[in-house]
């Protein structure tokens, strides 16, 4: 048994949790069939607990100086079948105190939880990451954080939190302990399988509860105050050009929860990023009118935007008009204001919007045999490792040779047919950049799958290209603006699990950045039942 220490209390606290979870019975076999391919009868879909989690915490710089971070995190509950108290998921952080707005970084996590009663939790994680901006110390960009958090139930979706936690940038100065407060909202949609458990179908019935989401892309113009700054004191004369997503998740008819992220596209200020989350409220005129203000708040900074800490706030008004019950388009009129630092805007936004709804099923157990012709939505979340080989005459803005670059990043892919996806990725380097560099890609995918033995792993071949922006890290890029493609083999490892490898070409549209490229990631596939939204 491990003998617990000051210096070992996050692997001890894990090897308590994870006691009760090592006790349980193994899932049941799953049929070794390959699908390639999602058809609407004999799916299987199981109830997957998801928590958003936000929270705010005061990390340490230098003696000197601190740093307020707004985190946001996804997590996957119940991800491993037999193993209830392993969590997965997503994290991100942005500045929103301090002297260093556009500080930004993002990873992956997993940890395990455990109930004490229907009311209280704990739950203890790791996340490992890349972050930089503001010439924060972070040595390569590489973020730990470890915490031990506690929730408290003050209903059936929302939480509130506590958090103790240690971050450490393993080749940078920065990071300390601190505690932080935060709150949690919980769900639970359905998640289709590619394949059918035997032994564990229970035949579904709808029920008449449907949550709404609706998914949105598009592009602000901020048209920048004479009177905002750069950090440097000089005065902005530029406007910046945003895109961006937003996702909305209704809580009723009308209210519901916003998550927005842009970067700059074209501008003077490359680098430029804002996250935010807050409310919103969506007032019907007609069947195809209505009105929407929102109220968001969040981090933003980067390109020499002087946004002070990198508090900001956004309020706005727009209309919107529905198309279709669920693809509609909206134009809003919003206004961004630094709450410490000379940075103010006047936004006016034009998206695209997908609505869809999340039924839910009786009985609520895994292994529900979804209804023929069930509609699902399929989508890829992907993991990514990418090394960029510059050509030999490839130089910093600052004048020094780059050498090669790595990269962690995180994608979402959307399937059109079994062979075609179109693709949203993100990456953040953590070496071979002066400081931080992130990059942000739109573009499409082709599989072409080749039979094989069901019992073995099927292979693809995969061609791909995206347009993208980059920015920080004195990489010179130009404004921002780059192409990017690739091809490559992909390896059906499991029904819902690919691992891809691939070459590519990238280089910006005007700047002097040309490299060849390798990449390696896992991706994850699923399907959610869908009705209207």
């Amino acid at each position: 048994m491990m003998r617990c220490t000051a210096h070992l209390w996050f692997p001890c606290l894990l090897s308590v949790l994870a006691a009760p979870a090592v006790a349980q019975d193994p899932p049941p076999a799953a049929q070794e069939s390959v699908h390639v391919s999602w058809n609407t009868q004999d799916r299987v879909a199981d109830p997957t607990p998801v928590r958003f989690r936000i929270g705010f915490e005061q990390t340490t710089i230098d003696p000197s100086e601190d740093l307020g971070l707004l985190g946001m995190h996804l997590d996957f509950l119940e991800p491993l079948e037999g193993w209830p108290g392993i969590f997965f998921g997503l994290g991100g952080f942005t500045a929103v105190d301090g002297y260093r707005g556009g500080f930004l970084a993002g990873g992956l996590e997993g940890g395990l939880n455990h109930h004490f009663s229907d009311s209280v939790s704990i739950d203890a994680g790791i996340f490992v990451g890349v972050g930089g901006g503001h010439s924060v110390p972070n040595g390569t960009g590489v973020m730990l954080r470890e915490h031990l958090g506690g929730q408290y139930q003050v209903s059936k979706n929302l939480g509130l939190r506590l958090e103790f936690s240690n971050i450490d940038f393993p080749n940078g100065t920065m990071g300390d302990f601190q505690l932080g407060v935060g709150a949690a909202w919980t769900m639970a949609p359905w998640v289709a399988r590619n394949e059918v458990r035997a032994g564990r179908v229970f035949p579904a019935a709808a029920q008449p509860e449907v949550t709404r989401l609706r998914f949105s892309a598009g592009g602000t113009f901020l048209l920048v105050d004479s009177s905002s700054k750069y950090t440097n004191g000089k005065s902005v004369d530029a406007d910046i050009s945003l895109v961006g997503g937003r996702a909305d998740l209704f809580l009723d008819d009308n209210l519901f929860l916003a998550l927005s992220a842009g970067g700059a596209l074209v501008g003077d200020i490359q680098g430029y990023a804002q996250v935010l989350t807050g409310v919103g409220y969506s007032m019907p005129i007609d069947e195809r009118f209505s009105i929407e203000g929102t109220f968001l708040v969040g981090g933003a900074g980067g390109g020499g935007a002087d946004t002070g800490g990198g508090l900001v706030v956004q309020p706005g008004i727009g209309g919107r008009i529905h198309f279709h019950p669920q693809v509609s388009g909206g134009v809003t009129l919003s206004r961004l204001m630094a709450v410490d630092g000379d940075f103010d805007a006047t936004g006016i936004g034009f998206d695209l919007a997908f609505s869809t709804g999340l039924p839910d099923y009786k009985p609520g157990v895994r292994g529900v045999l979804l209804p023929d012709q069930t509609s699902l939505s399929l989508w890829v979340v992907e993991v990514m490792h990418r090394s960029y080989f510059p050509r030999e005459d490839v130089r910093l803005d600052t004048g020094r040779d780059m050498g090669t670059m790595h990269e962690l990043g995180l994608g979402l892919a959307f399937p059109l047919t079994t062979e075609m996806e179109l693709t949203a990725q993100f990456f953040g380097a953590y070496e071979g950049a002066e400081d931080a560099y992130a990059e942000g890609w739109l573009g499409g995918r082709y599989r072409h799958h080749f039979a094989g033995h069901p019992s073995q792993a099927q292979w693809h071949l995969i061609l791909a290209g995206a347009m993208g922006m980059g920015g920080g890290g004195n990489v010179s890029n130009g404004d921002g603006a780059m192409w990017d493609m690739r091809g490559g083999v992909g390896f059906t490892l499991s029904p819902t699990v690919d691992l891809d490898l691939t070459l590519g070409r990238t280089a910006a549209v005007d700047g002097d950045f040309d490299a060849w490229s390798f990449q390696g990631g896992l991706s994850w596939r699923f399907g959610v039942p869908v009705t209207k939204g």
